[in-house]
This record gives structure tokens, sequence and C-alpha cells, in this order.
């Protein structure tokens, strides 16, 4: 199966979270550090190459200035035109599949029932059977993207399964998905491509595990979190989405109205005759 994981970073030489804990869990395809033009940490990130891992850079102006950010004043440091990149990127690579992925994740974690309780166990090994198995669900489906869930996906004791996609997404490269929106891109990207017809898809039994990235850390999307607040970075989803999106009341973020968020299935019984 023709496919390779791409890690989107920015200014994080010092360390790299996902690309370890991805080898130490059995990782062996091949990985794409993906840098902007902009990075002038670039020459500190070769110390991860191997014939493995590969670095690769891209020309933000151009991403900037061909993507829809959501703002006549975009933030350069955005994870939106690392993401378009990769899309790119992996066409160019001639795959068939692409994981995308940010650089913070700390592990991965099988999330299972038993006994009327919601269990986990990590992961140490052989995650790539679980990539492709991923990939050959996808293969025989006609998904654009599987993503992988979080924490949040388990509140409350129960597995949910979701309908967008998130920090960790399998792509099926010929069938693009264009990112948009400088702030929430997963989720404003997640329901514009299935307002078009795409099938996107986050199963909930397989789970990453990352730190708070929101405040006071180094490199990634430091300079947006710290510029703007929760009300500021929530107007983005509201204007790419006002029919399903609104503010909180409370000014803690916004409310996704799911009833007007996703196409429905009409069954056959409301065919015309």
């Amino acid at each position: 199966m023709n496919y390779a994981v791409f890690i989107c970073t920015h200014g994080r030489p010092y360390e790299q979270k996902t690309l370890e804990v991805l080898r130490k869990c059995g990782y062996t395809k091949d990985v794409y550090l993906v840098l902007d033009d902009e990075d002038d940490t670039y020459n500190d990130y070769l110390k991860y190459c191997d014939d493995k891992t590969l670095l690769v850079e891209f020309v933000k102006e151009y991403y900037v200035q061909s993507n829809d950010s959501g703002t006549n004043h975009p933030i350069r440091n955005t994870h939106l035109y690392a993401w378009n990149a990769c899309e790119n990127l992996a066409k160019e690579k001639r795959l068939d599949y692409a994981i995308i992925v940010d650089d913070d994740l700390t592990g991965f974690r099988y999330r299972y029932e038993e006994d009327g309780h919601l269990k986990s166990q990590t992961i140490t090994k052989n995650i790539d059977k679980l990539f492709e198995a991923y990939l050959e669900y996808m293969e025989s489906t006609n998904i654009s993207a599987l993503s992988v869930a979080d924490a949040r996906n388990y509140i409350g004791g129960k597995a949910k399964n979701g309908r967008n996609m998130n920090t960790l997404v399998f792509r099926k490269v010929s069938d693009t998905i264009i990112w948009k929106s400088e702030m929430y891109e997963e989720m404003v990207t997640s329901l514009l491509a299935q307002q078009t017809g795409k099938f996107i898809f986050q199963p909930a039994f397989f789970q990453y595990e990352t730190k708070n990235m929101a405040k006071n850390v180094k490199g990634g999307m430091e300079e947006i979190y710290n510029s703007k607040s929760i009300f500021n970075r929530s107007a983005y989803a509201v204007m790419f989405h006002p029919s399903c999106i609104s503010f909180d009341a409370n000014n803690t973020g916004f409310r996704l109205k799911k009833d007007n968020a996703f196409p429905k299935l009409i069954g056959s019984s409301c065919r015309r005759k």
C-alpha cells in the first residue's frame, strides 16, 4: 500500500514528539517533516533525517496568496498552509494515501468496551498494521478522509463516532480536499467538504494523545493563540458556517448545531415516482 506520514511542523527542531512516538510504536514507513520556507530553523531539523525520515519545504507565500484564510490580514504562522501543502506534496510523491498529522502527539491508545466499561490500552508496537487497517477500509469505500479521535470523544465513558477531521487524518490523495480558515481549519474544512458531497468519518476506537498547546508553547501556533481571544478564534467558524455554528452565550467558544451541519440521507420511500 503506497502511503506515508506527513508531519506539519514549524520552529520545533528541539523536539519532534510525533516522529518519536511513531517510531516507538513500530511505524516503519516514510515520514516527511513538512516545513515552510520562512522557518529559520530548517537546518536544525536535518538531525532527524535518515533513509525513512525526509525533510520537505514548501513556499508559504504561494499558499498565503491562494488559500482562503477567512481574513484580509492573515497570520502566516497557522496550520492552514501546511495542510494544503501536504495535499499537494502527496500528489507529487505519487502516493495513494497520506496520513497528515501535527508535530505534538505524545502517544496512541486503543479503546474498547469490556463488561460495560470503556477501557484503553497504550499502543507500543505494530502501529503499521493499525494504519493499514484504516487505509484498507478507505480503499473499500468512498470515504475521502478518516480521522483519529481524541479524549473528547470518550467523555461520559462512551465511545462516540464523529464527522470531523482532527489532528491526525488519513487522506485519499486522489480525492482532493482544500483546507480553509486560519483557525479551526479542521472543523471548517470538514463541514465544507461534507456539504459538497465528500464522506468524512472519525471512528472512535483509536485515540491520539497530546499535551495542551493553547498557551505558553514554543513554535507551532504560539503566535496565533496568544494574539486572539477565544471569541476572536471562534469568529472564523461562525463566519464560514453561520447556518450551523453560533457563538456561545457565555463567550467560551462556539456551538455547533448538528442538525444543520451535516447532509442527511433521504429514504427511498421519499423518492418521486
